[in-house]
């Protein structure tokens, strides 16, 4: 790509032979390449302009070589019988899903990559069941709830609350976890209860999370922060000057939004090094909550940029569109007071006024349930005994029956310490902002019609 007639941007692509003996680090000629590229920053490999074959001085660098290291294994015992996620998946797609796994596949771990290969193991032949292992409850994986659906609508099982401590090759020994509380914003730990599972399984793999090999970088003077990656500027300009790290090198297995990102700034740093000006386009769009509320209620025209922006509706900032397509008004959003919570308004879900008609499961974008999925509150004592949902329901002044994320059930005081720090401020803000939502439950109301429409 020619920016001027001094300026080229020159994209290299190494081939997947060069990439495998870089991993292995199994060549000294590949490897005094790295070394080469890093230390004089001269490409020392082939690029092809204006279908000439010409080597090229590099004055800026860009880094990003993604996490391709392998993950933590996940057993304390039988490491070497365990497959690494990404030597898995490589493998299966060279072989067409003909990979010899025996019948029976588990894979451990709760993100997108376990995703992938619990996938990748099902389709594979002579496999009959390819299941998940998650040491929490699947409300807390890491997954992107699109690759949570296209699993589950594979028929493929999630076992929570196991974590894996060795494996024989057939035998998987495993301890049952329950969470506990970690505090305001942070996620529950899991913690052994002491009781023991063995599943049988041909091939356990791996998915833990891929880690950045960091070797080529602290050989070549790259200096790393504290935990473990390249310390970099606000730029994204490491130590070593001139030279950027983008995308997943620089923090880990993350997004491709996010590297797209951190890839813009380095380019607009780079542009104003070289005294051009960028061509990117910045919208300032209201980010606050309030002008995001106002903007939902106003219709708008097709029209073309830079107008078209202004029609999104922030559903990544404020989403709440379980509130407007419930017809029964069961999903609401309440104002809760705890500074650890990301969003200070939180769906609140009633069970009395909602007849399971599916709809904001069904227009949720992120391929959710929140009539299954968030914080219920419940009216009677009979319909909190049909409910699996995390919830509570009010005994009396300062006395509730609790749900936890355990599916755990006990009566406690709101004071107890058995109750989470998100349970208790969502109480609270009922009790203190909401409590006509305390009404005496009917049944009626729970007899609706599959179109939303409510009997009586």
């Amino acid at each position: 790509v020619l920016l001027s007639q001094k300026h080229e941007v020159v994209a290299l692509d190494i081939d997947q032979e060069k990439v495998d003996k870089i991993n292995n680090r199994v060549s000294p000629i590949v490897d005094g390449e790295i070394e080469d590229f890093f230390k004089t920053k001269k490409l020392n490999l082939l690029a092809t302009l204006d279908n000439n074959i010409a080597y090229k001085d590099a004055d800026y660098v860009i880094i990003a070589t993604g996490a391709w290291e392998k993950g933590i294994n996940s057993v304390k015992e039988g490491q070497e019988k365990i497959l690494d996620s990404l030597d898995f998946l490589k493998k299966s797609k060279m072989s067409g899903n003909t990979l010899e796994i025996g019948k029976r596949v588990a894979v451990i771990g709760g993100g997108d990559v376990a995703m992938d290969c619990v996938r990748a193991a099902k389709r594979t032949e002579d496999v009959e069941r390819a299941d998940i292992l998650y040491r929490r409850t699947k409300e807390y994986m890491p997954v992107s709830r699109e690759e949570l659906s296209l699993t589950l609508d594979d028929s493929i099982d999630i076992f929570e609350l196991l974590s894996p401590v060795k494996y024989d090759g057939e035998n998987l020994t495993l301890e049952v976890m329950k969470l506990e509380d970690a505090g305001p914003g942070k996620r529950p730990v899991p913690v052994s209860t002491g009781e023991i599972k063995i599943l049988k399984y041909d091939t356990v793999i791996s998915a833990v999370g891929a880690r950045v090999g960091t070797d080529l970088f602290v050989r070549n003077g790259i200096r790393l922060n504290g935990k473990g990656y390249p310390e970099v500027n606000g730029r994204y300009e490491s130590s070593v000057k001139d030279v950027y790290i983008s995308g997943d090198c620089r923090t880990g297995s993350a997004t491709i939004v996010k590297a797209m990102g951190s890839s813009r700034i380095i380019a607009m740093d780079i542009f104003e090094k070289l005294s051009l000006s960028d061509d990117f386009i910045n919208y300032n769009i209201g980010r606050s909550d309030d002008e995001i509320y106002i903007k939902r209620g106003v219709l708008s025209d097709d029209s073309i940029p830079p107008d078209e922006v202004n029609r999104c509706l922030d559903c990544g900032i404020v989403c709440e569109i379980c509130t407007e397509v419930c017809p029964n008004r069961a999903n609401i959003a309440v104002e809760v007071d705890n500074p650890a919570l990301k969003d200070r308004r939180q769906i609140l879900h009633i069970d009395g006024m909602c007849n399971e008609c599916g709809s904001c499961g069904v227009f949720c974008p992120h391929d959710g349930n929140p009539y299954l999925d968030k914080v219920t509150l419940f009216n009677c004592e009979e319909d909190f005994e049909e409910s699996k949902n995390t919830g509570f329901l009010k005994l009396s002044e300062n006395m509730f029956r609790i749900r936890n994320r355990n599916k755990e059930v006990f009566d406690a005081e709101l004071k107890s310490s058995r109750i989470s720090e998100e349970m208790r401020s969502m109480i609270l803000s009922v009790c203190g902002k909401y409590s006509y939502l305390f009404y005496s439950q009917t049944k009626q109301v729970k007899s609706g019609f599959s179109d939303g429409s409510v009997s009586g």
